[in-house]
Order: structure tokens, then sequence, then C-alpha cells
């Protein structure tokens, strides 16, 4: 009866042993296919996203110069940011995106038009609005701000600023530089007093 009993449980760890055996590498298959997967999703979002902004922006660069366009976007969470580098005859659409190994890395895709951001745009998941305005040679692409919203930025952040500071004015959901400022010792300086306003005053 015992040689009985213990026949039993060694069949039974046999069986559990192939059971383990068949499972692990199932397992390992299911983890790495799925993670494939969802780079192949976000893969394919990310060329879905840059379609419709290369083809907004050649919208807004064929209406001519001011011509502003909103686009509404579904971000995945995989995508971190976008960015536009603003270099002479910058065509590129550049993601910041997770991938399998976990790792930010870029993809990078073509508009048809030049394009430029003010440095690199934040995603967060979900629905966002983009804003591309004409600039003539080429467009500028941004996330909206809150209408008659002001600041100061320097020229290191914000390429289009000529001068030392510049203070830039929310209009129309858009960033537009109201006021440069030359001289080092003269910065862009914030009167928060209503309304609100920015003038070049000595530090």
């Amino acid at each position: 009866m015992i040689w009985i009993k213990a026949q039993v449980a060694t069949e039974y760890l046999v069986i559990a042993g192939i059971v383990i055996l068949i499972v692990i590498p199932i397992t390992i298959l299911y983890i790495k296919y799925t993670s494939e997967s969802d780079y192949a999703i976000t893969n394919a979002k990310v060329t879905s996203i840059a379609n419709e902004i290369s083809r907004t922006a050649n919208s807004a660069y064929s209406y001519g110069q001011d011509t502003q366009l909103t686009l509404e976007i579904d971000f995945p969470k995989s995508i971190e940011g976008l960015e536009f580098p603003e270099n002479p005859g910058n065509k590129d659409i550049r993601f910041k995106v997770r991938n399998k190994q976990g790792d930010l890395v870029d993809i990078v895709k073509q508009a048809e038009v030049n394009l430029f951001s003010y440095g690199e745009i934040p995603v967060i998941q979900g629905k966002r609005k983009i804003i591309l305005k004409s600039l003539g040679d080429r467009v500028l692409v941004q996330i909206p701000c809150t209408n008659n919203e002001i600041k100061c930025e320097r020229s290191s952040f914000y390429k289009s600023c000529t001068g030392d500071t510049c203070g830039l004015k929310c209009e129309n959901s858009v960033w537009v530089i109201k006021i440069t400022c030359s001289s080092p010792t003269l910065q862009c300086t914030r009167n928060n007093n209503p309304p609100p306003d920015f003038t070049c005053g000595s530090n």
C-alpha cells in the first residue's frame, strides 16, 4: 500500500513537472508577444498622428501666413513628448516614446513642410489640442495657452526671440512675442497689476 501511494505521488510530481515545463515557455512567449504587439501598436499610432500633423500643417502653410488651425489628437500612454527641432528646413516630427524595454527613445517621422516648436511639447495621455500656425516659410506647432496670459522668456528657450529676453502674450491660444529686450541689463519684467503687462526694465 505504501509502495502504491509513493508511485502515485511520483506520477503526480512527473505530471506537475511536465505542466510547468509547458506553461513557463508559453508564459514567456505571451509576455514577449504582448510587449512586441504593444510597441507595434504605438508605432502605428505614431504614424497616424504624424500624418494628421503633416496634413494639417500642409493646409496652414497653403492658406498663407498667420493661418491658424487646431488639431485634436488622442495620445496613447506610451508617447511622452513631441518635438519639432528648430533647424533651418526642418521637417522632422520627433516623438518621445517608451519602447518595450521601458527606455525613452525617439521615433522620427517627416512632414512635407518646414515645422518648428518652442522646445519639446510634453504629452499627457488622452485627447489634447495642437495648434499649427503658418509663419509664411514654416509652421509653428504649439499646445494651447490661456488667452491674455503673459510671460517672459530668454532667447535660449524661445529661439524666435531675437533679443536677450522677450515678453510673450497668449493670443488666440498661441504665444506671440510682444516685446524684445535686447540688452542684458534691460530684461523683460512682468507687471502683475491688472491688467498684467511687461516692460524692458533693469535687473
